[in-house]
């Protein structure tokens, strides 16, 4: 008898890709209110079914609940913050309240659904990639641009943030090689390479710097003193405090100027920073809320700060600053007791990536992609025993 090659999708899976498409969809539908609003339907609705799954599974696993209930805790300072300083309720309830889905949802997929998640991500990123370079090369000056800025917006978005979507799409298909082969393949490889290629041709240059430091890292990841946890950790925060509040940039005058070919306001961000300090001292444990776009403009000058660590400390003050580096410390130290697990080195390395990233740019409230990244790497117990209890 032939064999069938028709896929049965389960409603879950279903509502899983559903999620992952609504999360990860291209910015150029965010430029259109009603495809933005479709989106952001699809995501709640997903994400909400899928993690009505996951509150059973938190006591589970007492270290994943810990990162879980760290999350909830940071996104209840926002909240506060944000009703006590009269802030924008309406955007404050979608940050808050898809935040907390994301970190369920991914608890769910991790450990129940890793198999249909990394499968789904590959062809997405796939496809998306290769309409992204489509756009780049029929609409030079973008499809669209961005507001006051008049940026060129592609397929993926501005060419500066082309490597939010890249990071965690690459990072799941490293995942399912090291799953199915034991180790990374060409098929990532490629692609891993032209999304690097994309961002030089556009001059991404913090972008880029990020995405090839994942060259050394598979050469050189197990000199355990350079990529190491507590350094990852110790980087990111000295990197934050060292550019925000002492301007260490100063001393590297040259390099900057002549070599990235970046003012030393590093296109007006230090502005940015100092203005987000000042309002950062009108409340300074409990922050000053969300915003709505036009309040941040007054504020700033522009419609975030330009630096995500900056922006939590402006949002939700000292106190959730210091719960939002408990999140990532947690997930360090997660990752690190499975060292000698090849996944976990490189999740670990992928949320060191995007902090350094994001000393220079803020992470989308919504579709926080760097919050999706931390909530895998809080997983990787239940993520090994799915991998080392598969037979290819």
């Amino acid at each position: 008898m032939r064999k069938s090659l028709t896929y049965k999708i389960t409603v879950i899976e279903l509502m899983i890709a559903i999620g992952l498409l609504s999360f990860f969809r291209p910015p150029i539908f965010e430029k259109y209110s009603i495809t933005n609003l479709l989106f952001n339907l699809m995501l709640v609705a997903s994400f909400t079914y899928v993690s009505l799954f996951s509150f059973a599974s938190i006591k589970i696993q007492k270290n994943r609940g810990k990162f879980t209930f760290l999350s909830i805790a940071f996104y209840t300072i926002m909240c506060y913050s944000t009703i006590w300083n009269g802030a924008s309720l309406t955007r404050m309830l979608m940050y808050v309240g898809i935040g907390i889905l994301t970190v369920l949802f991914v608890n769910h997929i991790a450990r129940y659904e890793l198999d249909f998640t990394c499968a789904f991500v590959r062809k997405m990123f796939l496809i998306f990639l290769i309409i992204n370079i489509l756009s780049m090369v029929f609409f030079t000056g973008g499809i669209t641009t961005t507001g006051r800025s008049m940026a060129p917006v592609w397929f993926l978005g501005q060419s500066t943030r082309f490597a939010y979507f890249y990071v965690p799409c690459v990072l799941l298909c490293f995942i399912e090689d090291v799953k199915v082969y034991g180790k990374i393949q060409k098929r990532t490889i490629i692609p891993y390479c032209i999304c690097v290629i994309t961002l030089i041709i556009k001059w991404a240059v913090g972008a880029t710097l990020a995405m090839l430091l994942f060259i050394p890292f598979f050469f050189f990841n197990r000199i355990k003193k350079i990529f190491n946890n507590i350094v990852y950790f110790v980087i990111q925060v000295v990197g934050f405090f060292g550019l925000t509040f002492f301007s260490v940039q100063e001393y590297f005058a040259v390099l900057i100027e002549n070599y990235l070919h970046k003012d030393m306001t590093l296109s007006s961000r230090t502005l940015i920073w100092r203005y987000a300090i000042e309002a950062i001292e009108s409340s300074p444990w409990w922050g000053c809320g969300i915003f709505d776009n036009t309040a941040m403009q007054n504020m700033l000058g522009f419609v975030h700060c330009h630096n995500h660590l900056l922006q939590v400390m402006l949002t939700t003050g000292y106190i959730g600053f210091v719960i939002f580096l408990l999140m990532i410390c947690v997930v360090y130290l997660l990752l690190a007791r499975e060292k000698d697990f090849f996944p976990a080195k490189v999740i670990a390395f992928a949320v060191f990536v995007m902090g350094i990233m994001l000393l220079v740019d803020t992470i989308d409230g919504v579709r926080n992609y760097y919050l999706f990244v931390l909530a895998f790497g809080a997983n990787i117990g239940a993520i090994r025993r799915t991998m080392e209890g598969y037979k290819a």
